[in-house]
């Protein structure tokens, strides 16, 4: 993947979930403070640190989500990465329920 920057940021376990979520929004803070518009994450904390999926999807993806309602025309693409077809379609679920609860 071709990209401008690239930032690595520190995985929570999965006792820290207030720690995953800071992740992902201190992450797309910074995107929009230096006017990166499209930003990938891997599945943040899933593999080496064993923050389980499920868990760690619904996290993800509502900061992602809450972060595009506040500011959704600062990026042109977000991107949550999987490692595999079964963590896939655990990320479309998720990111489903969460755009229903949203209604």
């Amino acid at each position: 993947m071709s990209c401008r920057v690239s930032y690595q940021r520190i995985h929570a376990n999965d006792e820290e979930e207030a720690q995953l979520r800071s992740c992902y929004a201190s992450a797309l803070s910074l995107c929009t403070e230096k006017n990166i518009r499209s930003v990938a994450f891997p599945s943040l904390g899933t593999r080496g640190h064993r923050y389980p999926l499920s868990e760690a999807a619904k996290v993800g993806v509502k900061a992602v989500v809450d972060m595009l309602k506040e500011k959704g025309d600062s990026f042109d693409r977000v991107v949550l990465c999987t490692h595999n077809g079964k963590d896939t379609e655990v990320i479309k679920k998720t990111l489903e329920e969460c755009l229903k609860d949203m209604e």
